[in-house]
């Protein structure tokens, strides 16, 4: 089975490293618009690499947080 996620949007927090990034990275090569969020810069300067659009973000602030989700949409 073919599984494509073209025309979608995919958010992943914990972008920079091992799981997270390796999500972030999968749904890209499958088509999908991806963002990444990390505290750490030099982290997701590889996920970006993968053609992930990525912010260095701490999720636990919810102000910082809506401003970096709202304008995705």
């Amino acid at each position: 089975m073919r599984i494509r996620f073209d025309g979608r949007t995919v958010v992943v927090s914990g972008a920079g490293n091992g799981f997270g990034r390796c999500i972030a990275e999968t749904f890209a090569q499958l088509g999908a618009r991806v963002f990444g969020c990390d505290l750490s810069a030099a982290e997701l300067a590889e996920t970006a690499r993968a053609g992930v659009d990525t912010a260095v973000l701490d999720l636990t602030d919810r102000a910082a947080a809506a401003a970096w989700i709202v304008p995705i949409e």
